[in-house]
């Protein structure tokens, strides 16, 4: 069997973990520019893990607002205020370019014969507004004239909704102004609504608070009221390290709004171990700037790592990257985007000042991600490739330095990724979650499927099954507590399962299957959260503690 050989290395499943360790630090902060398309393989780890800053509370894109649950309704429609002693014998509604009679027939058909009465009248109306608007005009309002029931016909007004003029409120952002400009001048549907408002609450550092609808002197003016905030940070503690980089670390993001314009962000991630911090550390910052009407975002990003393990053993990693991401469809159902990424990456290893293991890597990456609403929760997947471009003096297959001998920087790698956040009722919650890859040859450490520790299957430790090919799979079962003491915001308790595989291509060694179960608690006070997780191995001893001891995984964090 071919064996990543590595001089004086006593255990070469113990060193190869390590270096997938620090190859994982520069490539688990994607720069991606939504957070919704991020995969389950490859997401930061504030969203991927169980505990992380998005744990505490159900894992639902909180972009993916109800544009509309707070709007005010159109103007109340005014009919004739006396009953009219006749017989509706006709409906002629006028103002319905957009519609058709044949669109609205089902919203008067049934009045037709009909005494012509104030309430019959009121809910004619009423029903051809509402008809109009569940055919996606949702500021519709419709009344009857001043002398407008003769000799049996009834005439209607269909106001469809006309939005004459944005009105944003709190906040003189000009990108939100330009992302909200396409709805300006006409009777934008919903779906033109619904997708320029969650793009407006995308912006760096914009917050919609509420919006509604009005008329003022016949014109339709859609209100906005938002707030800037300039600046979000959230620091943590976890025992997530392993026993040669930490297990404590804490943790810092930062996300600074409105650097140099409206429309841009910077995004500084930081981790440390905290007994000794010169065991390993890594910053990755990372700055996007949005274009156009708030869909595309494109920016650079770039991180840098430092651990020192045992027997003078020293990594770094360096990664850059530029990165463009498109939302193709928005809105409160359904979204999709397309990412893509062209990045560098190097990861090395010397012990006593001399280099035994470098990668050098130039990869191209396009994904697609997406997420739907499906009635009981949203669902989130994706699929994309990363290919290896052999330029610039990359790694190539045999080089004594590369973290794999029959490896290189040149390959193929699909995944794909499912997520879900579903509401069984009475507090009840079911998380269900896969990601797997499959590639066209031995990969890089850098490049390679793992599967252990808190991100996935939790009952292990970091990296105890790597290989080029991997399925990890995960069902949480879900109970939430709003308020279940005057101290605690909320609460929830939880049980899972989880497993994985991997497998080499050809000869190679790491591969194989793990599965672990357990249970915890999250909880939530004000800007604070907390979570305890004890994980139990199934399958396999852990290689670290050799038993099947449970796991204990321990998060605090403060939002700020």
């Amino acid at each position: 069997m071919l064996m990543r050989h590595r001089k004086g290395m006593a255990d070469p499943i113990k060193f190869l973990r390590d270096s997938i360790a620090l190859a994982a630090l520069a490539t688990s902060l994607p720069a991606f520019a939504q957070k919704a398309g991020h995969s389950f393989e490859a997401m930061n780890e504030d969203v991927r893990s169980s505990f992380g800053e998005n744990a505490a509370g159900p894992r639902i894109d909180d972009t993916v607002l109800q544009p509309f649950e707070r709007l005010s309704p159109p103007h109340e429609e005014s009919p004739v205020s006396e009953d009219v002693a006749m017989v509706i014998g006709a409906i002629n509604i006028r103002g319905i370019a957009e519609l058709t009679p044949s669109d609205l027939a089902a919203s008067y058909e049934r009045f037709i014969g009909q005494n012509a009465s104030a309430e019959t009248l009121r809910n004619l109306i009423n029903s051809i507004a509402a008809h109009a608007r569940e055919r996606g005009y949702i500021f519709a309002s419709a009344q009857i004239p001043a002398q407008a029931v003769r000799l049996g016909i009834v005439t209607v007004e269909l106001d469809i909704g006309q939005i004459d003029e944005v009105r944003i409120v709190g906040t003189d952002n000009d990108r939100l102004r330009k992302t909200l400009a396409p709805l300006v001048g006409g009777n934008p549907h919903a779906s033109l609504i619904e997708r320029q408002l969650l793009l407006a609450g995308e912006l760096p550092g914009i917050s919609i608070a509420r919006t509604d609808y009005l008329r003022e002197g016949g014109a339709g003016v859609l209100v906005v009221e938002a707030r800037e905030i300039p600046a979000i940070g959230y620091a943590a503690l976890d025992n997530f390290g392993s026993a040669r980089f930490g297990p404590i670390r804490a943790r810092l993001r930062l996300d600074l709004n409105g650097i140099f314009a409206d429309d841009d962000s910077v995004t500084v991630h930081a981790i440390s171990t905290i007994a000794q911090p010169r065991e390993m550390v890594f910053v990755n910052a990372r700055y996007a700037k949005t274009l156009g009407d708030g869909a595309t975002v494109i920016g650079i990003a770039a991180s840098a790592g430092l651990t020192r393990g045992d027997s003078n053993l020293r990594g770094h990693n360096r990664y850059a990257a530029i990165f463009a991401s498109n939302a193709l469809v928005r809105g409160n159902g359904f979204n999709l985007w397309l990412n893509g990424e062209l990045a560098y990456l190097n990861v090395s290893q010397a012990r006593e000042g001399v280099l035994f293991e470098e990668d050098d890597l130039v990869t191209a990456s396009v994904n697609f991600a997406a997420n739907a609403n499906i009635g009981i929760g949203r669902i989130y997947g994706g699929i994309g490739a990363t290919r290896g471009l052999a330029i610039g003096g990359t790694t190539e297959v045999g080089d004594p330095l590369a973290s794999r001998a029959n490896a290189s920087a040149r390959f193929t790698r699909a995944f794909a990724w499912f997520d879900s956040a579903l509401d069984l009722g009475t507090g009840f919650g079911l998380r269900i979650a896969a990601n797997g890859q499959i590639a066209s040859r031995p990969l890089l450490s850098s490049q390679e499927f793992s599967i252990g520790g808190p991100y996935s299957v939790r009952g292990y430790d970091f990296s105890e099954r790597f290989g080029d090919e991997g399925i990890a799979g995960l069902v949480e079962l879900r109970k939430d507590f709003d308020n279940p003491t005057s101290t605690l915001d909320w609460l929830q308790l939880y049980t899972f399962l989880d497993g994985g595989y991997a497998r080499n291509i050809g000869t190679g060694f790491g591969g194989g299957t793990l599965v672990s179960a357990g249970g915890g608690l999250r909880a939530r006070l004000d800007d604070f959260d907390f979570a305890i997780e004890a994980a139990t191995p199934l399958t396999n001893i852990r290689l670290e503690s050799a038993d099947k001891s449970p796991q204990i995984n321990l998060h605090t964090g403060l939002r700020f």
